[in-house]
């Protein structure tokens, strides 16, 4: 089929009309100056996004010259975006080709927002959707592999995915489209131009219609796998996780205990490396832990799931509360200490929680000390026989290593322990008859 018929019996199939205003993403190189020359022909109203992304100095100026000259020959409206991407992936800690990629397609999505445009149009061709798997065979695992370049995804639409990059290019030079390379194509140091250089040729060699055959098999994994998510994976998750926890028990065997740890964390954006690391948590004791820097979060290993927790979950340090009224935050709460006198014991009694605590003021001299429990620590709670390691208090209350961290306590002029987060104040600073002056403690949330 001839391309330009191609092309539009792609964007018909999409439900594009030729009036319909798209948005064509131009790079200045071979592919897509083809697919601009290919959707004028076609009479499809569109306009232009070129986005120069500093990174190679003159030769990154003469793409945008040429864009900006074509578009004025053609007399369609261009979108012109220079980017310090080298600046942004260091303060995002991405590599060159993810920070163009983020900065390239959340402009996209601005102009579109911004404009009529109903899609964005990209000349990925058959050639790019093979390198994109095969580079996913040979670096990724399970569900990332058969990722691959969707012919439509969202607002993108590719309408060269079935066509090869050899057949454009000698539409390219049958037709005298102008375009430029890209000096950094020809470097095989970046292993998508090795394999699109020295690897898939010689794969070619073996099946002269490799990026067929790539197709073919990738579409039938992706049913194979679908298959296994529908009906396999999701269900056990939906009964044995959320999304801040993955049940240890319950699953038929390991080999699909593992496989549903992989799934859990690809769907929630986990890299691979720390998809790898995290499998070894199925089998490590209790409070190991996986950083998730990027996310500031962590994975830890409790008795029966592994559970998400922040890194920063510690408290810097001990300070002092001399004075009462108090009110601050502390981690994810925010804490208020006020008097009472002359408390009713039965009111307060009733509205006594983990949240509310009250306590006898003058068991309790200041200045008091706010800081994190320690290993050692020990208190005897409201009600308890005796005194117990904080640590044992914690294991009956079932909190969770991952949050035990962020357990801190109130000591008082004297040193002794008489309140632990989340518990219960200390039995020797109970309110009794005689108490004349109380002291209520009370914990909420803390909006970020």
């Amino acid at each position: 089929m001839d391309l330009r018929a191609a092309l539009h019996t792609r964007l018909h199939a999409a439900g594009i009309l030729p009036h319909t205003p798209v948005l064509l993403a131009v790079s200045g190189g071979m592919d897509s100056m083809t697919l601009w020359h290919l959707l004028r022909a076609t009479g499809q109203a569109h306009a232009v996004a070129h986005s120069n992304f500093s990174l190679r100095g003159d030769e990154s100026d003469a793409d945008t010259r040429l864009v900006i000259q074509q578009a004025q020959e053609w007399g369609i409206t261009s979108h012109i975006r220079r980017f310090d991407t080298a600046a942004y992936a260091a303060s995002e800690g991405l590599s060159i080709q993810m920070a163009a990629r983020r900065l390239r397609y959340g402009w996209f999505g601005e102009l579109m927002d911004a404009h009529p445009y109903t899609h964005l149009l990209t000349a990925h061709h058959a050639d790019d959707r093979t390198e994109t798997l095969l580079w996913n065979l040979l670096r990724s695992r399970s569900f990332e592999v058969l990722e691959d370049l969707p012919a439509r995804h969202r607002r993108i639409l590719r309408p060269l995915l079935g066509i090869s990059r050899a057949r454009l290019a000698e539409y390219a030079r049958q037709e005298g489209v102008t375009y430029r390379e890209d000096s950094s194509n020809a470097l095989d140091a970046y292993p998508r131009n090795f394999l699109r250089h020295k690897v898939i040729p010689l794969l070619e060699t073996l099946n002269p219609d490799l990026n067929g055959q790539f197709a073919c098999k990738a579409a039938q994994y992706r049913q194979q796998q679908s298959v296994l998510v529908r009906h396999v994976l999701s269900p056990l998750l939906a009964r044995l996780s959320n999304e801040q926890r993955f049940a240890l028990a319950g699953w038929p065997d390991e080999e699909v205990q593992a496989l549903g740890l992989e799934y859990w964390l690809w769907t929630r954006g986990v890299p691979q490396p720390l998809r790898a690391q995290a499998q070894t948590l199925l089998a490590a004791r209790k409070g190991t832990c996986l950083h998730w820097e990027a996310q500031t979060c962590k994975l830890v290993r409790e008795a029966d799931e592994l559970r998400w927790a922040p890194i920063m979950d510690t408290l810097p340090g001990s300070f002092s509360i001399s004075t009462l009224p108090y009110s601050g935050r502390v981690q994810e709460c925010y804490l208020e200490l006020s008097r009472i006198q002359a408390p009713d014991r039965d009111t307060v009694r009733s509205t006594s929680h983990a949240r509310q605590q009250y306590w006898d003021l003058a068991q309790t001299p200041l200045p008091w000390t706010l800081r994190p429990w320690q290993a050692g620590d020990s208190v005897r709670l409201l009600g308890a026989p005796g005194k117990r390691k904080v640590s044992d208090w914690l294991t009956d209350a079932q909190v969770p290593h991952s949050e035990r961290a962020r357990t801190w306590l109130l000591c008082d002029a004297r040193g002794r322990i008489f309140y632990v987060y989340g518990l219960r104040i200390a039995h020797y600073c109970r309110l009794q008859a005689e108490t004349a002056e109380a002291v209520s403690l009370s914990s909420r949330p803390a909006i970020p």
